[in-house]
């Protein structure tokens, strides 16, 4: 069973986020959620969760700072960026960060669970 968190400022999208696929029929555990990156990447540090989906703007610190900081540590864990913005230079920055998917909000049962489904 993979292990994903989930990472988002607003409430009601990482509600929507949890409640949006039946993850466990997927093999994938819900073990944590954070609504900033600097809880973040404590909180991978932490649990060491196979998959994290990040939204990309965050106050205290971004999903793109997050993610460079965490493949700098060394750890071990595939990203999905979720965003609100659709500009190809943020989409560029993730995917050279090594995000193994980009999916704008609203976000779609079929893209969301296509990404994680490349992140396992």
């Amino acid at each position: 069973m993979y292990r994903m968190i989930l990472v988002d400022d607003e409430p009601q999208i990482r509600r929507g986020l949890e409640g949006l696929i039946p993850w466990e029929d997927y093999g994938i555990e819900l073990v944590g959620e954070a609504d900033n990156g600097v809880s973040a990447k404590i909180l991978i540090e932490r649990v060491r969760p196979d998959i994290a989906i990040v939204d990309i703007r965050m106050p205290q610190m971004s999903g793109e700072t997050l993610m460079e900081q965490i493949r700098i540590s060394g750890l071990d864990c595939q990203f999905i960026v979720i965003s609100a913005y659709g500009d190809f230079s943020v989409a560029q920055k993730a995917i050279s960060l090594g995000a193994a998917g980009y999916v704008l909000k609203p976000v779609s049962r079929e893209e969301l669970l296509e990404a994680v489904r490349r992140a396992g």
